[in-house]
């Protein structure tokens, strides 16, 4: 059974969040009279969500993939470098070097 720990900051984060947008639109609403200014002003908003909502989708796919590529780039560094140091001792104190999983 997996137990999983809630970051109250990441909760916290995430109400600030879903609260500013009804905040955001509420000033617009108030401080653009009705006709073309709010119809500009709402217009603006939603493009800008819009985007920011996109943006966000892509940037956040991108950093995950670079992420586990440079995760994977590690790994590899690190098993030639251990590949090299046992070819590179000398016979006298070559030590077995094993790579061990551990499956809780």
């Amino acid at each position: 059974m997996e137990h999983h720990r809630v970051d109250h900051r990441q909760v916290l984060r995430s109400v600030g969040a879903a609260l500013s947008g009804p905040a955001a639109l509420a000033v617009l609403s108030e401080v653009f009279p009705e006709g073309a200014a709010c119809n500009r002003a709402f217009g603006v908003y939603a493009a800008v969500g819009a985007g920011g909502f996109s943006g966000g989708m892509v940037l956040g796919d991108a950093t995950v993939r670079l992420a586990i590529r440079i995760g994977v780039l590690r790994k590899i560094v690190g098993v030639v470098v251990l590949a090299g140091i046992k070819k590179g001792l000398p016979s006298a104190i070559r030590i077995r070097l094993t790579c061990r999983v551990r499956y809780w």
